[in-house]
């Protein structure tokens, strides 16, 4: 329909099973922090609820919960067996912006800019609470425990934007003229180039952030603040 070779229909779905696998490698992050951190931090009483609401931020389940839908949604395209239908409803879940609703780069936003307080708060309870140092020990020396340590899952949401562009640039080389999604890709990808340097200016990045952090995760925030 859009002058779609056998060749580029193959490459385009490569491109489009390399986002679904990335994606679901995000999610399983983002469940990983509900799951074996927030959920029972808060059920053994380790840290009070207002430094669960600070390190476990409403705004990491609300982009939890809009990356289901949108992975739900580029799955049932991909087993539909039809590449050459738009997929560009999916991106709008992205970069959508309506009036009177907050959108996920919005929040994406208010997680980045409160992430340095959720570290600091995390760093002083290492310091002073035996309990978190312990629970956080177990967890990392879990030999059936396949997931990084608490602050490497928190920068994840971090390092995801930038990581998108680099997908939907894949997309779009495989992508033909004329072809829906081409305007669709284009506009979200717009649309994250504005948001990420905003993003980026807004949050503050401290020496107490840095310490708080592995030493392998500082490289990674300071390219992303860069």
């Amino acid at each position: 329909l859009f002058g779609v070779s056998g060749h580029v229909t193959e490459q385009r779905l490569i491109a489009l099973q390399e986002l679904i696998d990335s994606e679901r490698e995000y999610l399983q992050s983002l469940e990983a922090v509900q799951q074996i951190y927030a959920q029972p931090m808060s059920s053994l009483r380790i840290i009070s609820c207002h430094e669960r609401n600070i390190i476990f931020p409403k705004q990491l389940w609300q982009i939890r919960k809009t990356h289901m839908t949108f992975l739900e949604k580029l799955e049932q395209f991909r087993s539909s067996g039809k590449p050459s239908m738009s997929i560009g409803i999916c991106f709008t879940l992205l970069s959508a912006q309506e009036k009177g609703r907050v959108g996920l780069l919005d929040t994406y936003r208010s997680y980045l800019v409160n992430f340095p307080e959720a570290m600091g708060v995390l760093s002083q309870k290492l310091k002073v609470s035996e309990c978190v140092r312990s629970f956080l020990q177990d967890c990392r020396h879990d030999t059936a425990l396949t997931h990084p340590d608490l602050s490497t899952l928190l920068v994840s949401p971090i390092k995801r934007l930038p990581q998108y562009i680099a997908h939907i640039k894949a997309l779009l080389r495989t992508t033909p003229e004329g072809h829906p999604d081409k305007t669709s890709l284009l506009h979200t990808i717009q649309a994250l180039n504005s948001a990420i340097p905003t993003m980026q200016d807004a949050m503050p990045v401290s020496s107490q952030l840095f310490e708080a952090l592995a030493p392998e995760q500082w490289d990674a925030l300071k390219l992303a603040h860069a």
